[in-house]
Order: C-alpha cells, then sequence, then structure tokens
C-alpha cells in the first residue's frame, strides 16, 4: 500500500473517532433540551403532553428521564464541568454513576472520581469501581458468601427463568 492510501484510511478512521465522540457529546445537550422543554411546556399546544412529544422524537420515556436526571445532577446540581462528565465515556457510563451516586451523602465526590476512573479504566476495571461504590466493599476485601443460580430456558418461546438455590451454601472462598 502507498503512502497516499495509507494516509486515506487513517483520516477515515480518525473521521469515524471523530463522529462518534461527536455522537457522546451531545447526550449533555438533549438532556438539557428535554429537560427545558419539559420544565417551561415548550411543547404544547402542539403536543398535548410530554409523553406524547418524546412519542414524536421516537424517544423512550425512561430514556429521557435518565438524559435529564444526568444533566440536572452532574451539570446544575454538582456543577460538573461538561468536559468532565463527557470524558467518562458516554451517557450509559454517566447514567451508572449517577444511579450509585445520587443516593450517597458525599455523592459529588463520589461522582467526579467515577466520572475520572470511567475515562481511564477498562471497563472491566470500573465496573469493579462501581460496584465497590455502590456497595462499599471491596471485592478484594469481602468474604464471599456465594450462592448458585441457575438458568432454565424453553427451547420454544425462548423463555429464561433464573432459579436460586434454595439452600444457600456458606462459602469459604476468600479473594
Amino acid at each position: 500500500m502507498n503512502t497516499k492510501e495509507l494516509d486515506k484510511q487513517y483520516k477515515f478512521c480518525v473521521d469515524l473517532i471523530e463522529l462518534k465522540n461527536n455522537i457522546e457529546k451531545n447526550f449533555l445537550v438533549l438532556g438539557k433540551g428535554l429537560l427545558k422543554i419539559r420544565d417551561e411546556r415548550l411543547y404544547f399546544p402542539q403536543w398535548d403532553s410530554f409523553e406524547i412529544y418524546l412519542e414524536e422524537l421516537k424517544l423512550d420515556p425512561t430514556k429521557a428521564i435518565k438524559l435529564i436526571n444526568i444533566y440536572t445532577t452532574f451539570v446544575l446540581q454538582y456543577e460538573i464541568p461538561e468536559e468532565q462528565i463527557l470524558k467518562a465515556g458516554g451517557w450509559t457510563v454517566a447514567n451508572q454513576i449517577q444511579a450509585v451516586t445520587k443516593r450517597l451523602k458525599d455523592g459529588k465526590e463520589q461522582s467526579e472520581k467515577l466520572l475520572d476512573l470511567a475515562g481511564v479504566l477498562s471497563q472491566k476495571d470500573f465496573e469493579k469501581e462501581l460496584s465497590t461504590a455502590r456497595n462499599g466493599l471491596d471485592e478484594l476485601e469481602c468474604i464471599h458468601d456465594l450462592y448458585e443460580v441457575h438458568l432454565r430456558c424453553c427451547r420454544r418461546c425462548s423463555l429464561r427463568e433464573k432459579i436460586y438455590s434454595e439452600e444457600m451454601p456458606q462459602s469459604d472462598v476468600q479473594a
């Protein structure tokens, strides 16, 4: 391959990264806009309710509320810079963090810490940090009390059922 073709491929890859980053940046703009439309009833009179407006947008109401909550918690309540939120990796990560930290006394500090970690850790390592924040217990310090879960699946309709063992054996497993 010649240099011109390599440069073209590289530019295409970089452009795609930029496109992905722009999509991720817009979740805060969307949350802010949805908050304004909902709270100021800007949807009226063209739409009778915020929910009907969301149908027109083809946006699930649950997702809309999550986007609004991310914006109100991180930007308005905690006053965390938008750049810090965006570096975490997208609205799904921000939603996970917000769901864990909203109940904590030191929610702002934990949110800032987790947002920073999300931007630099692997997904697996970040999940461990999130679990520690959620449970207040580090996986390495835990004396595990394990139980079994089995899954039954229907071959016809794909129904899935979790079956928890009735007898939860005491475990001697320690990390």
